[in-house]
């Protein structure tokens, strides 16, 4: 099974978070072009998969919270694959194929499907100095190690969550419907450097084990903004220069 979560708090402070909710659940019924980007990739996923489940916030305002609570959702369906997929961003079919190819298996694995930063040439991953490519997958799609990005899309494998509760039990929260869950997201403060919460659920990641990539291969598009995944390792990235790529192996 795949669990999938989105946001989309700008259509509930445009619409109301009730019609919203309505108005998104429309789209998922009938999506063209004009719906959000993340209900085309919803509706790609779907073909993808003989079982999903869809995590929908419209009122997220919070965001280490909101991803936390999706986070559990994933882990009370006992997904084999969690996608995270913000409003504005969206990726073609032969891209996604990639990177649920990139999280199968039983290894712990984390794969950022690296995005365009809104309004620059940034892209919002860090790789790893050199940027080495560390993978070539049967579809011919690579990867790159990284040590960080955001959360407009990515997988997580069911063995990396896994991990990550054994790793990080105990730090959870209490929420308003009573129930416990892990706030893996919640944003750390590192040598006086506030990290926001996707770079906090990687670092954590990280630290327990779970290999964290970038894809390289397909095409991301972030608030308009079309990304050849090709092109990241010459980018500017998060943290840092341009990275160059090192020898496949």
């Amino acid at each position: 099974m795949i669990a999938v979560a989105t946001w989309t708090y700008a259509l509930g402070k445009e619409l109301g978070f009730p019609e919203a909710t309505a108005e998104f659940r429309r789209q998922l019924e009938a999506p063209d072009w004009e719906s959000l980007p993340c209900v085309r990739v919803i509706t790609r996923l779907r073909g993808l998969t003989d079982e999903l489940s869809l995590y929908h916030d419209p009122a997220a305002t919070i965001m280490s919270k909101a991803r936390s609570r999706a986070y559990h959702a994933a882990r009370k369906v006992d997904a084999d694959v969690w996608v995270c997929v913000d409003d504005d961003v969206e990726a073609d079919l032969g891209t996604l194929r990639s990177l649920l190819e990139a999280v199968a298996g039983d290894t712990p694995r984390m794969v950022l499907a690296p995005c365009i930063t809104r309004g620059s040439n940034v892209v919002n991953v860090a790789l790893e100095p050199g940027a080495p490519l560390v993978r070539v997958l049967d579809s011919g799609a690579r990867l790159a190690r990284a040590r960080a990005g955001g959360f407009g899309l990515v997988a997580l494998n069911r063995a990396a969550m896994q991990l990550m509760e054994t790793a990080y039990r105990g730090l959870d929260f209490q929420d308003d419907d009573g129930e416990h869950k892990m706030a893996l997201f919640l944003e750390l403060l590192d040598d006086g450097m506030w990290l926001g919460e996707d770079v906090a659920f990687c670092r954590r990641a990280v630290l327990c084990g779970v290999k964290l990539e970038a894809l390289l291969e397909g095409f991301t598009v972030h608030a308009g903004a079309r990304l050849d995944l090709a092109e990241v390792a010459g980018m500017p990235v998060l943290g840092g220069p341009a990275a160059s790529p090192g020898p496949e192996r």
